[in-house]
């Protein structure tokens, strides 16, 4: 017995220890790679990252292209060339220059001049699609030191496939002319895999300081539409649900805000998931538990109980063999003890029930012995006396009567013995 119970509350405890590893593995995982919540910020973040790394980019090759800049220099120089040589040298070094910033910068699409009093590229060629003055409609979100942040859009300049971030700023060279530098760089904006393990179908949303809807490929949140406060800081994470969908907003140290969303049930079925899970997982820690505490009732407290009604009945007297066999074997041995007690109380009771019955049978003897005629006849004397004494008349003479009947039977026996005795002789 003592070894089938360290053995289950072995089990109890191995398995209790076990449910508490299991829940608070899937807590930790929960929390660090399966929380929806951090895995909306760390995929704000890398949107976050790639579009701020995007925005510099273009400012420092706009700063290039700018007066006093390194290409700016060279234009500079096809502006104030006068000849048609001078110009056809200065514009092939432009064209190099500007071809060699897509080696600095692989991501980059297209970087330009637009001449708006011409309404067309300064250098033509340059790019898979010419630039057609609507890059002056695109929706801005940053405006700082005349450089104009745009939103994510289809590209001007290569594929209109492509999705791309644009910085353009105005500026007045040399010579006084004025053009506007447009560059596009390539939009990062896909989920990494080591963050959306789930395929969650996350839409992205960018927003001006205003909080204001500038792009977005969400179903219901179009552009133009109200979003965000203003107050929400930089470095600054804001959740809300809106329309169906759960939000996460961050304020880039630029100012522009980007958001994901994703379907607000997808994000309660996560929770409810992992709900459904911790509670699985207590239900069978509680089912094991009861049926482990269930068997132990069946191993000990039923001998016991049958052990105590085993008592009770001896109290009471009822002797009888009503043993049952148990699967342990300390109280097996215990009740056949119990048993056996019962078989030798039964026989200490019938030899108690013999031994008296012989005193009383002897008692009975002996007193038959005392009580002899001449006794008899005595006691009748002595009650016939007493009545004459007090005077009860008919008391004495019915004690005189058997008297003589006593009397007449003793002599009556008295010869039938002497006669038994001479017939014998």
């Amino acid at each position: 017995m003592k070894a089938k119970m360290l053995g289950i509350l072995t089990m109890c405890a191995m398995t209790s220890l076990l449910a508490a590893v299991i829940v608070s593995y899937m807590e930790l995982r929960m929390i660090q790679n399966d929380s929806i919540e951090d895995n909306m910020k760390m995929y704000l973040d890398q949107i976050t990252k790639n579009t701020d790394e995007a925005y510099y980019d273009m400012i420092s090759i706009v700063n290039y292209m700018g007066p006093g800049g390194l290409i700016g220099n060279v234009t500079d120089s096809y502006l104030d060339a006068v000849d048609n040589f001078d110009r056809f040298v200065e514009q092939r070094s432009l064209r190099q220059e500007l071809l060699g910033l897509g080696y600095v910068n692989t991501k980059l699409v297209g970087a330009t001049y637009y001449d708006k009093e011409e309404k067309k590229e300064l250098i033509s060629g340059m790019n898979v699609r010419t630039l057609d003055g609507r890059q002056n409609a695109l929706p801005k979100v940053v405006k700082c030191a005349g450089n104009v942040m745009q939103a994510a859009h289809a590209s001007f300049l290569g594929s209109s496939e492509k999705t791309v971030f644009s910085v353009m700023r105005e500026v007045v060279f040399g010579n006084g002319k004025k053009l506007e530098i447009y560059t596009e760089i390539e939009a990062d904006m896909k989920t990494p895999e080591e963050i959306n393990k789930e395929g969650h179908l996350y839409t992205y949303i960018q927003t001006d300081e205003r909080g204001v809807a500038q792009y977005s490929v969400n179903p219901v949140i179009i552009q133009g539409q109200k979003l965000f406060s203003a107050s929400l800081s930089k470095g600054e994470y804001e959740v809300q649900t809106r329309e169906g969908y759960k939000i996460m907003a961050y304020r880039s140290q630029m100012g522009y805000i980007n958001a994901v969303a994703l379907p607000d049930n997808i994000y309660h079925k996560k929770s409810n998931q992992w709900r459904m899970k911790m509670t699985l997982i207590i239900v069978v820690t509680f089912l094991i538990f009861s049926m482990s505490v269930l068997y132990l009732y069946r191993m000990i407290c039923r001998p016991l109980s049958q052990f105590r009604r085993q008592m009770v009945q001896i109290g009471d007297g009822a002797l009888q063999a009503v043993h049952e066999e148990s699967d342990i074997a300390e109280f097996d041995s215990l009740m056949r003890e119990v048993e056996q007690m019962k078989r030798q109380i039964e026989n200490l009771i019938s030899n108690m029930v013999e031994k008296e019955k012989s005193i009383q049978k002897i008692e009975f003897e002996k007193l038959l012995y005392q009580i002899n005629p001449h006794f008899l006849l005595n006691t009748l004397n002595s009650i016939q006396w007493m009545a004459q004494m007090s005077h009860q008349r008919e008391i004495s003479e019915f004690v005189q009567r058997l008297k003589k009947l006593l009397s007449y039977n003793l002599a009556k026996k008295a010869a039938r013995q002497r006669c038994g005795w001479s017939w014998r002789l």
